[in-house]
């Protein structure tokens, strides 16, 4: 008797794949999906943000939250999402306040309470701690969120599906070159 091997190289690795798309293929999808459609509501935050606070419409961002297969978030906004490098202390134009800026854009469009400066926490107040009131701000632009979803919202299906239909298409030339390379490798070996 002889001793006769044979092996195959790839099965491992197409049986991962295989089991990748079965688990997260989907999640990567709706990802994918979603966030192209928040990125559409936030382009059109940016263009109704007021010129006042224009500056503040390069933080507009999103982010598609999935725990356990499930989406459980999927918001758009300002100050959402990756954080780009922002220098908080801004120079000021006037004797008073930092200004509108990407951190604090929200006073501008929903608006303040009563704000003070200084000691008005604390249980010891002296004269040198004493708080100062700074003021409220109304809401400038509270339905800027509902606003630019309407704007676009007859939109979002086109994007959703084209979005969909490039990531299929994407996954498909991924598996092709996949089984080139296994192909490949087999024909190497020989």
């Amino acid at each position: 008797m002889s001793d006769f091997r044979i092996t195959v190289d790839g099965i491992a690795s197409l049986t991962q794949q295989f089991a990748d798309l079965r688990q997260t293929q989907p999640q990567k999808l709706a990802r994918v999906v979603l966030g192209s459609a928040l990125r559409v509501i936030g382009d059109e935050m940016k263009r109704l943000l007021d010129p006042k606070v224009q500056e503040a419409g390069r933080r507009v961002g999103h982010r598609v939250t999935i725990s356990r297969g499930v989406i459980t978030r999927a918001k758009v906004g300002f100050n959402v999402g990756k954080r780009g490098k922002e220098n908080w202390r801004r120079k000021r134009s006037g004797p008073g306040g930092i200004g509108i800026g990407g951190r604090n854009v929200h006073w501008w469009i929903m608006g303040t309470g009563e704000r003070y400066r200084g000691g008005r926490r604390r249980k010891r107040v002296t004269k040198a701690t004493a708080s100062q009131y700074t003021g409220q701000m109304p809401a400038m632009q509270p339905d800027l969120a509902a606003s630019a979803f309407n704007a676009v919202k007859g939109q979002l299906p086109n994007i959703m599906a084209r979005a969909g239909r490039r990531y299929a298409e994407a996954m498909a030339k991924r598996s092709r070159q996949f089984a080139s390379r296994l192909k490949q490798s087999k024909t190497g070996a020989k």
